[in-house]
This record gives C-alpha cells, sequence and structure tokens, in this order.
C-alpha cells in the first residue's frame, strides 16, 4: 500500500501536462525522452526518501522493543540489519520506481481525449442541479489534454481496502479476546494441578442455587503412532456448559473423540475417521466425530489442541482417572460476590479461565490491525488531497468555461466539493467491501491457524464512522481546489488557450 500510494503521488506530480510535452517535443525531444525525464525528476525524491527513511529506523531502533519484550531481549540498543537496512532501501526504491515507470508508460500511451464513460454520462444526466451533474463528471472524467482519474481511482481503492480490512481485522481480534468461549475459556473454573476435586467441593458446586452449569473434565497424555495427543474426559453435571463445536457433533460413545483442529490436521484425520492411540493398557481405536474448540484443562493449552471423549471413554483408557477440574456458569444476576462466596466454601481459588498463550499473543498486538490501518489512511490522506489538487489545475479551462457561461463563485465552490464528494463515496462504496472481505478472510485464516472460532458480525459502526469521516476529510480537502478555482480569471485563462 506505501508503494502504491507513493508511487501514486510522484507519478501524478512528475507527469507533464500537454503544453509541457508539446514544447519538450518542439525541441526533439522522443517520447522514451519525455518518460525518462519524468522518472529522473521523480527518482530523486524516491531514492532520498527511502534511505532517509531507513536511516531513521537505525536512529529510532533503540527505543524498540517497548513493553515486556524488554525483560528478554538479549542486545538493547541500535540495530543495524544489513539485509534490512541496507538492501532493503534500494528494493524500496526499486518497487516505487517500476510503479512511477509503469504510470507514465500508460499515462503516455493514449494522449487523444475520449469519450465520457456512458454509466458516468447516465448518471449525471439524471442529477440535478447544474452543478451536481458537472461535479460528478469532474470526479470520473478526464479533461481535454489527459486522461480520467480510473488508474488514481484504483489504486486509491486498494489503499481504502487495505484500511478497512484492518479495522474489521483489528475489530475481531478484540471481540476474540474479550469473548472467552471463542477460544474455549468461558466461564469460571477450579482445579489446574491435575489432582482430585474433593468430594465436599463437588457437593458445593452441585448444589448451589447459583450454578446454571457444571461439568466436570480430567486430562491424560496418550500417544498416537510417534505424537502425543492430550484426552480430556468431559462429565457434564448441570446445564450445558459445553465445547463450542466447530464441525460434526461431541461424542456420545466411548469409542468417539471430538478434535481441536490443529492436532486434527497434525494427525491427518478428519470428521468419520478412525484414530488409534496407545496408553499404559494398550491400544484403543476412536472415531473422530467433529471438530471443537478445545477447553484448556490441566496441562492441555486447549484452543485447536487435544481431544474430547466422554468420561466413560476416559475411563475406557485410564481406569484410575478421576475429576480434577471444574468449569461453571452462574445464572444471569447473580450477586458480585458468588465467586469468591464459592471460592470460600470450597476452599480452591475460584476465578476466570487463563488465557492461553495464543490468546495472551494477540492480546499483545490486538492493536497493530488500527496502527496499520492509521498509517495508510495518512497515505490516502496525501493522496487524494494531491489528487484534488491536480485535478482542479488541470480542470481550469474548464472552469473558465463555466465562468464564461455565468457560473459564480458559489457555482464553482459547490462543483469543486460535488466532485470531492462523489468520488470518495465511490471510493467507500467499492473498497468498503473488498475491505470487509478481506478482514474477515484474514481474520478466519488466522483463528483456523490456533482452532478458535472465527465468525463474527461485521463491525458496521466503525466502518460507517470511517467512511463518514473519509467523506469529512475529503471536502475539508477540497477547500484548497475550491479556493483556486473561485481565483481563476476567466478571460484570461480562455485567451491563454
Amino acid at each position: 500500500a506505501a508503494v502504491a500510494t507513493a508511487g501514486q503521488l510522484l507519478g501524478r506530480q512528475h507527469r507533464l501536462t500537454g503544453a509541457e510535452r508539446n514544447a519538450l517535443r518542439s525541441i526533439g525531444m522522443t517520447r522514451h525522452q519525455l518518460i525518462g525525464d519524468s522518472l529522473a525528476r521523480a527518482a530523486v525524491p524516491i531514492v532520498a526518501g527511502a534511505f532517509g527513511s531507513f536511516a531513521l529506523a537505525v536512529a529510532c531502533s533503540g527505543l524498540f522493543p517497548r513493553g515486556f519484550v524488554t525483560q528478554i531481549e538479549p542486545s538493547p540498543g541500535v540495530r543495524l540489519d544489513p539485509l534490512v537496512h541496507l538492501v532493503g532501501p534500494v528494493v524500496l526504491a526499486g518497487l516505487i520506481l517500476g510503479w512511477v515507470a509503469i504510470g507514465l508508460v500508460v499515462a503516455d500511451r493514449e494522449r487523444l481525449p475520449r469519450a465520457n464513460p456512458p454509466f458516468i454520462e447516465a448518471i449525471a444526466e439524471t442529477v440535478r442541479p447544474v452543478q451536481t451533474a458537472t461535479g460528478v463528471r469532474f470526479a470520473f472524467t478526464g479533461g481535454r489534454d489527459h486522461r480520467g482519474p480510473m488508474a488514481s481511482f484504483v489504486g486509491l481503492v486498494a489503499v481504502l481496502g487495505v484500511v478497512i480490512a484492518a479495522l474489521t481485522l483489528g475489530t475481531y481480534l478484540r471481540e476474540l479476546v474479550s469473548q472467552p468461549e471463542r477460544y474455549g475459556s468461558a466461564g469460571f473454573g477450579i482445579g489446574s494441578g491435575g489432582e482430585q476435586i474433593p468430594e465436599t467441593a463437588r457437593a458445593v458446586l452441585e448444589n448451589d442455587a447459583e450454578v446454571a452449569a457444571l461439568t466436570y473434565y480430567r486430562t491424560i497424555t496418550v500417544s498416537a503412532g510417534s505424537q502425543s495427543l492430550d484426552i480430556t474426559g468431559m462429565q457434564p453435571q448441570r446445564g450445558e456448559l459445553l465445547p463450542d463445536v466447530l464441525a460434526g457433533r461431541l461424542p456420545q460413545s466411548a469409542d468417539e473423540v471430538i478434535l481441536g483442529s490443529l492436532d486434527a490436521r497434525r494427525l491427518g484425520v478428519a470428521i468419520g475417521d478412525s484414530l488409534r492411540i496407545s496408553s499404559d493398557l494398550g491400544d484403543f481405536v476412536l472415531r473422530v466425530t467433529g471438530l471443537a474448540v478445545i477447553p484448556g484443562i490441566d496441562q492441555n493449552d486447549g484452543i485447536g489442541e487435544g481431544g474430547i471423549v466422554t468420561w466413560a471413554g476416559l475411563e475406557r483408557i485410564d481406569p484410575s482417572a478421576s475429576m480434577s477440574a471444574a468449569r461453571f456458569d452462574l445464572q444471569p444476576g447473580a450477586p458480585a460476590d458468588t465467586a469468591s462466596r464459592l471460592s470460600s466454601l470450597l476452599g480452591m481459588e475460584v476465578g476466570s479461565s487463563q488465557q492461553p498463550g495464543a490468546i495472551l499473543n494477540i492480546d499483545r498486538v490486538r492493536n497493530i490491525p488500527f496502527l496499520v490501518a492509521a498509517v495508510l489512511a495518512l497515505f490516502l490522506t496525501l493522496s487524494l488531497t494531491q489528487q484534488l489538487v491536480i485535478s482542479a489545475r488541470r480542470r481550469r479551462r474548464d472552469v473558465a468555461i463555466l465562468k464564461a457561461l455565468g457560473a459564480d463563485r458559489t457555482f464553482v465552490t459547490e462543483v469543486v466539493h460535488v466532485q470531492a464528494t462523489a468520488f470518495s463515496v465511490a471510493l467507500v462504496a467499492v473498497a468498503a467491501p473488498l475491505g470487509i472481505i478481506g478482514g474477515r478472510l484474514v481474520f478466519r485464516l488466522f483463528t483456523s491457524s490456533i482452532g478458535a472460532r472465527g465468525d463474527g458480525a461485521v463491525p458496521v459502526v466503525p466502518l460507517m464512522i470511517a467512511g463518514l469521516a473519509l467523506l469529512v476529510l475529503t471536502n475539508l480537502v477540497a477547500v484548497i481546489p475550491a479556493g483556486r478555482a473561485r481565483r481563476i480569471n476567466a478571460a484570461l485563462r480562455l485567451d491563454q488557450e
């Protein structure tokens, strides 16, 4: 996205106008020389910016890492990585120069004016008042000696799509961390050392009126071929506090198992396959009934790792197994001190289940997508600003004709703001679906890689706010070209033509 934005900014800035091209050709410059001249002028800020940015990265490297990582960083201080800080600027400058070169070649391929796209004309002919129709034409069509903004529009759609995808991904990650049921840690829990839960503690939980759902667990480790596998026995006692099934169903008989998606892939089995495991008592064959989000019990970290069997299935594998952990939910509206009260009665610590390591890592980086979105939004703002300013410069003749036909300052101002609004609305309309789909796809691939649940509603409110912010920002930026358009002297401009 940075390469695309910088390439578009520099390509538009150093592209020759029709008058400049005619003047240079009149003194003998060829088409390739004209492109080379523009590319050479663009190369100066590209090379300087690329090497300057990497020098700044080296100078600031001593400020990082931040947070808990500082405790394990083996070599704090300034860091120079030859691959990143020396080869990196060359690669970055080459990519941006390549983008600019392609843009210049495409822009120079056809200089003759072309008919406006039919669908743009159809829209412009149906909207009123006249300044709205004119603004729509200005937004999506070219002038006398330049092509329309569709190439820039495609690039801006790509950048805005990444911004929306990053916002979508960041919102989903926050929901994932804040909703324990997505990663198998719903409710409260007791027991963590593998020791049997005392009968008195079980009686307290089973008879307390504030406990809505209760399930007992125990995890043992078995062998599946040359690999180890954590198997958790499950005994529902009250209500339905069960693992979240991603596909298939929970086991119902002693010879069935439901697996975490990571271990299913690791072991090469799918729903309906047979899985051979080994314990101290011998070999057993279990039929895989589905994939689930596995709760973290005892030594098993859970989410996508391990498997769950019925309690009868666990006793079949290990007859000495005893209930070592419990998960329970409270009744809706239960007093706030219920957990602490139960902890006192049980003589055991009661608390929310701990986050698995994968979720802790996500929690530490869940704001990164929003940072990426903010940086790309800055790039988008710069590109939009330049797009509107250059468009206003290229439309000076058209604005002069409008003024000669009687358009006043208010008319011209409205045309520029309609142009900006129509362009930004079209950007959002095209980029939003692409960004949402992209963000959801990345999130699902990510949750699939850790075995968590990857569904979720589209974050409509944040995306609407982002769209409105873009619309407001675009109109604020349009104040600059609108002021320039108002100051155009129609007689002088047309006389120059």
